[in-house]
């Protein structure tokens, strides 16, 4: 089957609307229960592989990177005597950076194992895909203390505040670029197991990891980030 099914935290389910829509074009629950259900049908299925947690990291990497370059930056300055920065140039080079290093992805996979244990129980394949551009669709507004992050913890949904053109819920015109790398195979795949090992587990998400360097690193060139850098963290 080449048809994907697509995964969905079960909040979004008892909204109204928005439970008709995700329902309608196939849809479900993002569940162990309900994916073990689907893909021992042999059905195709799409998910997030670091989630929520994923959202954060970047953001957290991404100000800890800037932090560090312009902690080293204001030290070399303070040492030349003719060198000097004032608040508004330090912070306008600080964007110009964070403007240069936007192709920068941490994802937060390095540790998570779930999904190589889950193909094993299931007997699937793997195949990696990633979205060059969707953090550019909308600028989201993160806080600094974390709140956020430990509500959409609790309630297993992202809770963000995002604004577009105009200061609305409106895309930024960018290009959206959606790649596929090659399917991971899983050596078990014609025989589940059970109960895999940590070695079989440790083995495929190995294999799963470099997928997706060598899908990150085969298409960057072509969104224009051509010396970005995937960071499993």
């Amino acid at each position: 089957k080449c048809w994907k099914r697509e995964m969905e935290t079960d909040v979004v389910f008892h909204v109204p609307f928005v439970r008709h829509i995700l329902l309608w074009y196939g849809a479900i629950s993002v569940s162990k229960a309900s994916l073990m259900k689907h893909l021992k049908n042999h059905e195709n299925v799409g998910l997030l592989m670091d989630g929520i947690a994923g959202i954060f990291a970047q953001h957290n990497k991404r100000n800890k990177h800037l932090d560090h370059h312009f902690q080293q930056h204001d030290e070399i300055a303070s040492a030349k005597s003719t060198s000097s920065f004032d608040s508004d140039s330090s912070s306008n080079e600080r964007n110009n950076d964070a403007t240069k290093n936007n192709g920068d992805v941490y994802a937060q996979i390095k540790k998570r194992t779930g999904i190589a244990k889950l193909a094993l129980e299931t007997g699937s394949n793997v195949i990696p895909g990633f979205g060059f551009g969707n953090a550019n669709v909308f600028t989201a507004v993160f806080d600094n203390y974390g709140v956020l992050e430990w509500l959409s913890r609790k309630i297993r949904a992202s809770l963000l505040v995002f604004y577009g053109r105009y200061g609305l819920p409106i895309p930024f015109r960018v290009p959206c670029y959606y790649v596929y790398g090659r399917v991971i195979e899983n050596k078990y795949a014609n025989h589940p197991i059970k109960h895999p090992t940590e070695g079989q587990i440790a083995e495929l998400h190995e294999q799963i990891l470099k997928g997706f360097q060598e899908m990150f690193d085969a298409h960057k060139h072509i969104y224009g980030y051509p010396n970005a850098k995937l960071v499993f963290v």
